[in-house]
């Protein structure tokens, strides 16, 4: 009975501190100690700017020129602002930039373009691109002007002949390297997707017909239908296994580089460069993107 008793009494107390706690203004004393202390998720964290994961990998950023773009008060366009920001590079006028595909999401499918149009061979390598709506810059890498699958391949200034042209990928490279374009560079194409797509206009398979024919007529025949720039993942019961080794080894991205580069016109002018983002750099809707020379000078200028 007295610890029935006991047991009342003590819920009553708790309750009767519980009103008293209330009554006091135990809230408003909650509220004013947390106030003291920022949110793990504020901005204002370590003196602005949003948290970032320790894996988040952040986009690099050039030198803040997002006044040309927002909030601007003249009747001046953002691509002229953004031209008139900084001193004219040595090769303005003698490159033109494109944003054809900036609006895509896709890292691996964003992408602009660099042609040449002077008359020298120009190296872009160390030059870099810059969103003037939020500042993002990528640097363009080295590549390989000599590119083969599955070796470790010599890395070079990226140079640009007269009339060529550079994609540049945000994303990252599917053959672990940027790499010049070349007569064989339509068998890559067949392995991965490209934005934009590679041409298929690789040599001829017929043209070796002759050749093939030392492993029977069957086998050339088969050589001789095969298309452009195809790998033949599974050729034919009818034809020999030595003639199946010849055509595996043969037409291949790999067999076309050993049989024709040494060919006049082997390399091509164009190249496919990766810039290693995993997110995308430029707005989908609209912005205006600089390219700079290595210097930081400006050297082209594209909006949309």
């Amino acid at each position: 009975m007295v610890r029935t008793v006991l047991w009342y009494l003590f819920w009553a107390l708790i309750v009767l501190l519980v009103i008293v706690w209330f009554l006091s203004g135990g809230i408003g004393k909650i509220e004013n100690a947390t106030s003291y202390f920022s949110s793990p998720f504020s901005s204002d964290l370590y003196g602005g700017g949003a948290v970032e994961l320790p894996w988040a990998v952040p986009i690099p950023q050039g030198v803040d020129i997002s006044n040309l773009v927002n909030g601007s008060s003249t009747t001046q366009s953002a691509g002229t602002q953004a031209e008139t920001f900084g001193n004219q590079s040595a090769y303005a006028n003698q490159v033109a930039l494109s944003a054809e595909g900036a609006t895509a999401s896709d890292p691996q499918s964003e992408y602009l373009t660099i042609q040449n149009t002077g008359a020298s061979t120009i190296d872009i390598s160390g030059w870099s691109l810059q969103s003037a709506l939020t500042g993002a810059r990528a640097y363009i890498p080295l590549g390989a002007s000599f590119f083969e699958l599955g070796q470790l391949n010599a890395q070079t200034g990226i140079e640009l002949a007269p009339g060529g042209v550079a994609v540049l990928t945000t994303g990252i490279s599917p053959v672990g390297t940027s790499f010049q374009e070349n007569e064989c560079s339509g068998y890559l194409e067949q392995l991965q997707q490209y934005t934009p797509p590679i041409e298929t206009q690789c040599p001829s398979p017929g043209n070796l017909a002759s050749q093939a024919a030392q492993y029977g007529q069957s086998c050339a025949n088969y050589v001789s239908s095969l298309p452009f720039c195809t790998f033949p993942q599974t050729p034919p019961s009818d034809i020999s296994l030595s003639c199946q080794t010849y055509v595996q080894t043969t037409f291949s991205y790999n067999g076309c580089v050993a049989a024709h580069q040494n060919d006049t016109n082997f390399s091509s002018n164009d190249w496919r460069v990766y810039l290693d983002g995993t997110q995308e750099l430029w707005n989908n809707n609209h912005d205006t993107i600089r390219l700079l020379d290595s210097q930081g000078e400006i050297v082209a200028v594209t909006s949309y």
